[in-house]
């Protein structure tokens, strides 16, 4: 019999974001014959329910001081747990991945998931990026602007090294959950629906100008799901607006998928992206989209004016004119709807994108 590849992933947890949200895709839906999976985790946050054969470790690390132990206990674990290849989930765990290999005897493979813009980093971190990404023997970015952009930003890295994989999504848990009991936010109803953390790459305060256009012509309400630093600054801006009675913020839900279904718009705002999962879930459950043309993802999702509109980032009017042209042609957006679950069943659903990964991971662990 074949010895199974065994996979070690890193990430800092299983709650709310979209690189965790990834890896649980991958996590359950890699071949258990073929691979025998670990997951380390920085904190034991789990939002994402995990396979339950699963072995999981936590580093306990909840705060930059305890980052040294942290390397020191993913350095053990790799000693132990003896991985042929061990793949980071973000730039965070690259870092402690990066230091936990570099004294070993016995040195797995190293993949980098590559899942946000490297540009958008913060200038103080550039240079742990760059030490850390020497390190890895390949890069696997998101999309293929994912992966110019990384080049771009860190020239040092053969080309060679550099792939690209499109992250998935599980588009029939995604139609499941669509169905499944929630909680109040998960419950909450409107035309237009957006999820993500209440933070700046995500320009919800554009989104908001936005609609208030839409709202000169035709009365359309908006719900945002999320939690996150800019709640405050948000509510203010609704109020200056006069949006109090269209806008609804009730949080983080676990479950976004009857909010989503219920749509008659999903809607994406950011700056800048990787491959936003919120635009593959609302096609995979038949919601039209509108998205800005953001760095990265967004055109790799949508075929503009076939499955969805794409907008350029921070012009509200633009925005607003593409979220009235769906809402006001039924028609559209159902055709739309289709062709963009199609594409998602083709393209991008987890029995297409998973077998990908495990080839990939396949000849990086046989390579010479």
């Amino acid at each position: 019999m074949k010895t199974r590849i065994r996979a070690l992933f890193v990430i800092h947890d299983m709650s709310s974001g979209g690189a965790e949200r990834v890896i649980n895709n991958v996590l359950w839906h890699l071949d258990p014959e073929r691979f025998d999976v670990h997951l380390v985790l920085h904190r034991s946050t789990i939002v994402y329910p995990l396979p339950e054969a699963l072995p999981v470790y936590e580093l306990g690390l909840k705060h930059p001081l305890q980052t040294l132990t942290a390397v020191k206990r993913l350095r053990h674990l790799i000693r132990v747990i003896q991985p042929d290849v061990l793949i980071s989930g973000a730039l965070n765990p690259a870092l402690l991945c990066a230091e936990a290999v570099r004294s070993l005897d016995r040195r797995p493979k190293t993949v980098a998931l590559i899942v946000n813009n490297p540009k958008m980093e913060p200038n103080w971190r550039q240079p742990w990026a760059r030490r850390s990404y020497k390190a890895f023997d390949h890069i696997v970015a998101q999309c293929n602007d994912l992966r110019e952009i990384f080049l771009e930003t860190y020239p040092f890295v053969d080309a060679g090294r550099a792939q690209v994989w499109n992250t998935p999504v599980d588009v029939e848990r995604v139609q499941q959950q669509a169905e499944a009991p929630t909680d109040e936010a998960g419950n909450s109803r409107a035309a237009l629906v957006t999820l993500g953390r209440l933070c700046h790459q995500k320009r919800f305060d554009i989104l908001l100008e936005a609609l208030a256009l839409v709202r000169q012509r035709r009365p359309t309400d908006l719900l945002i799901l999320g939690e996150g630093p800019l709640r405050a600054k948000l509510e203010r801006q609704i109020e200056s607006l006069g949006l109090g009675d269209a806008v609804s913020m009730p949080g983080f839900t676990v479950n976004p998928h009857p909010a989503l279904a219920a749509a008659q718009l999903c809607v994406l705002s950011s700056d800048f992206e990787g491959l936003p999962n919120v635009l593959m879930e609302a096609q995979a459950l038949g919601i039209p989209v509108v998205s800005t043309d953001c760095p990265t993802g967004p055109a790799e999702i949508v075929a503009d004016g076939e499955t969805g509109l794409l907008a350029p980032c921070r012009d509200p009017k633009a925005l607003a004119q593409a979220i009235l042209r769906l809402l006001d042609d039924e028609d559209l957006r159902r055709r739309m709807a289709a062709g963009a679950r199609q594409r998602m069943r083709e393209r991008l659903d987890v029995h297409v994108c998973v077998p990908r990964f495990a080839a990939l991971l396949e000849t990086i662990v046989t390579e010479g």
